[in-house]
């Protein structure tokens, strides 16, 4: 695939947080297609670019206790306990119409799991 050339003083990055910009995270001026069978400046990972900061809250309770013989255990587990989005990186082909943007979630919603036990 080619490379593309920088383009000098352009920031590719956004201000504002991920969900401001889905429509813009990366600033497609940054860049420039090269000509034709010519290598670009640009490097194959450009260290100004970061995909959206993930965040992910889980949390277990658990409680035991004992029934006559035995054991009794109960557990709650809240897997992305916020409920916040995992964005997926920006397309990152120059010269596709979507270049920049943020178009796929991935991850899933809040999930609850509970579970019961009892040992003998």
């Amino acid at each position: 695939m080619q490379r593309p050339n920088l383009v000098p003083g352009v920031d590719p990055g956004h201000s504002g947080s991920t969900v401001e910009n889905l429509d813009g995270y990366l600033d497609p001026d940054a860049w420039a297609l090269a000509s034709a069978y010519t290598f670009g400046d640009a490097p194959r990972t450009d260290t100004r670019v970061r995909t959206p900061m993930r965040h992910n809250w889980d949390f277990a309770f658990q409680k035991s206790e004992s029934v006559g013989a035995g054991r009794i255990t109960a557990r709650v587990e809240v897997i992305n306990a916020f409920d916040r989005p995992d964005f997926n990186g920006p397309v990152t082909v120059l010269g596709n119409p979507n270049f920049g943007r943020i178009l796929n979630v991935s991850g899933f919603p809040r999930l609850f799991q509970f579970t019961f036990r009892y040992d003998w």
